[in-house]
């Protein structure tokens, strides 16, 4: 029994050093290097990880993991990890040189309405345009905008789909991969992948994992109508099964309903307005399915 009790006692010694490792007070944010390539460090205790800023603009999302779920640099409530403006000097951690110091990094000295930092001549009606709807646009200056992911851009029925969206950033982080939404930061990142090929199919795509996000009875809805069924595991844990019937109109679709509802959307998005996709391999098939038609109608009312 005494060494249940010395190993009780130990447990709890132990969680509570963990906790005071992770307080706010132990917590200090030191910069590293200079204005144009900034590596800031968090140290928790004696454990440290660190997060990297480029010199445009772009915080690496995988990196994000790296912040802490028990700091709030700003203290504005939200912890770091979640924050799309971890400084709280207003400016979105994408389009903020110094997202990690309200004192700078922020500048817009020209008054036009764009962040100095995010700044590009070539597309700077784009970015006022995106800057009128509170949307910062984050341009890799390696690569130019093809003419239908430009043309997406400037579609009004587009901008209904990012409603409330904060940032999209066409990156130059090569993370191996087309692109992503960032649900907590809002954001959608376009990678270069998907920049040299057919950007503008990820762009409507990852719109439509923000549009799930802030139209969750729609989602919902769809999910429901494509037949994803939510089932528990013998430990309790959610997984979700698709029926066998069910036809969606590519390979991806089928990887999981927040998948399935992109691809779905971005499916009727495009063929409504007639914008080439190569990804629908398997539309004909998809076309034959019972539900289509209801589907069909459904998802245009809905969009148009």
């Amino acid at each position: 029994m005494t060494g249940m009790f010395i190993n009780h006692n130990l447990i709890l010694i132990l969680f509570s050093i963990s906790l005071l490792a992770c307080s706010g007070k132990r917590v200090t944010y030191k910069e590293f290097t200079n204005q144009f390539d900034s590596k800031y460090n968090l140290s928790l205790g004696e454990s440290e990880s660190s997060v990297y800023f480029t010199t445009i603009a772009e915080l690496d999302p995988i990196k994000r993991n790296s912040l802490s779920l028990y700091t709030d640099l700003d203290g504005d409530g939200v912890v770091d990890y979640h924050d799309q403006d971890i400084d709280g000097d207003g400016i979105h951690n994408y389009a903020d040189s110094y997202p990690m110091d309200a004192q700078i990094g922020g500048e817009d000295l020209n008054g036009d309405g764009i962040i100095d930092f995010i700044f590009n001549e070539k597309y700077q009606e784009l970015q006022r345009m995106y800057q009128d709807k509170e949307v910062h646009l984050v341009f890799n200056n390696s690569y130019e905008l093809d003419s239908l992911t430009y043309n997406t851009l400037i579609d009004q029925d587009f901008f209904k789909n990012i409603k409330d969206l904060k940032c999209i950033s066409f990156s130059s982080l090569d993370l191996n991969k087309y692109a992503d939404y960032n649900s907590q930061w809002k954001a959608i990142n376009i990678y270069p992948q998907a920049l040299s090929n057919s950007a503008h199919e990820s762009l409507i795509h990852e719109s439509f994992h923000h549009y799930a996000n802030i139209e969750n009875e729609f989602y919902a809805l769809i999910i429901a109508k494509l037949e994803w069924m939510l089932t528990y595991d013998e430990y309790g844990m959610e997984n979700y099964e698709l029926a066998t019937s069910t036809k969606l109109p590519s390979d991806y679709a089928y990887t999981d309903p927040k998948e399935s509802f992109a691809e779905v959307m971005t499916y009727f998005y495009t063929m409504n307005k007639n914008i080439p996709m190569q990804r629908f391999k398997r539309s004909e098939e998809f076309k034959m399915s019972s539900d289509y038609l209801e589907l069909e109608s459904l998802i245009l009312e809905q969009l148009f």
